[in-house]
């Protein structure tokens, strides 16, 4: 709605915080699904297993490495 009303320091301000939400809910409920799946099929500590070492993925693949990448990048690189 607000694409070409010249509105675009709203929509990176606003849609950042937005996307890592949502990126958060999708992660939660990937880990809720999957210690689900093997709570059904192991039993119990089957599926906390299953869901404390997706979240731990999760958690290194969405936190630990844009952290790292972050604290790599020179700000240099990013002017246009």
């Amino acid at each position: 709605m607000l694409f070409r009303l010249h509105a675009r320091r709203v929509l990176v301000s606003v849609g950042q915080p937005c996307a890592l939400a949502g990126f958060a809910a999708l992660g939660l409920a990937v880990v809720g699904v999957c210690g689900l799946i093997f709570d059904v099929v192991t039993g119990p500590v089957g599926g906390w297993a299953a869901g404390i070492g997706a979240l731990l993925v999760f958690a290194a693949l969405w936190l630990v490495g844009p952290l790292m990448l972050r604290s790599r990048s020179d700000p240099a690189d990013d002017e246009v």
